[in-house]
């Protein structure tokens, strides 16, 4: 995929802005089980659920994707598509 093309359909599920966003949307993940055993040491460690834990970790990353320094190095860290190296 292009990144235009990535960008387009990661437009298209942004909420309006100004209105209240509820957490509805479901979705099943697939992890290693050592991802999964630190997925939910770091949760506990937080006092968080699993569920609170990631969606406060996927905010936090596409808050830092909205950052100035993270479109100028972005480039640097990329696979192969263009899309940002989390490894």
């Amino acid at each position: 995929m292009k990144r235009n093309a990535i960008q387009e359909t990661a437009a298209a599920f942004k909420p309006n802005p100004g209105e209240a966003e509820k957490k509805t949307e479901r979705i099943q993940l697939i992890l290693r089980p050592s991802t999964a055993n630190t997925l939910r040491y770091m949760a506990a460690e937080a006092g968080l659920s699993v569920n609170e834990f990631a969606g406060q970790l996927f905010a936090a990353l596409e808050e830092r994707e909205k950052s100035p320094a993270a479109k100028r190095s972005s480039s640097k860290k990329t696979r192969t598509g263009g899309q940002p190296d989390f490894r």
